[in-house]
């Protein structure tokens, strides 16, 4: 059976180091179940157990495990609520509808369009 790298001793005993100090999920502040994790994905399964061990402790995050399958899933917690949002997206899709649409597409169309051609396009609204 092939141990991976962070079922070894080594790792164990880095995440005890860490969780000393950090001891809160950086996401929720949850204080259970918490995993330390790679703030950039790294390919575990074709990393060499040193290559795992090498980054520094910058470079690992906290995670309780809800938000580490989250991350693992490309989300990430909402700024705006408590809901969940697409790590690429400002806010989650609910505080996005929330948003005055006019506003949006008032930003939206002052960066490149004419001051007349945003009236025209306004009065559909």
């Amino acid at each position: 059976m092939t141990v991976r790298p962070w079922q070894t001793k080594e790792w164990k005993n880095r995440r005890k180091q860490i969780l000393l100090t950090r001891n809160k999920c950086e996401w929720c502040g949850k204080t259970k179940n918490l995993h330390i994790a790679h703030k950039a994905h790294v390919k575990k399964y074709t990393l060499s157990t040193p290559e795992y061990l090498a980054c520094s402790d910058e470079d690992i995050r906290v995670l309780c495990a809800r938000c580490h399958f989250a991350d693992h899933k490309n989300i990430t917690p909402c700024p705006e609520c408590d809901g969940w949002k697409v790590k690429w997206n400002e806010v989650c899709s609910d505080c996005f509808k929330k948003g005055d649409p006019v506003d949006d597409l008032r930003q939206v169309m002052s960066e490149d369009w004419e001051n007349d051609d945003i009236q025209e396009v306004l009065k559909h609204f």
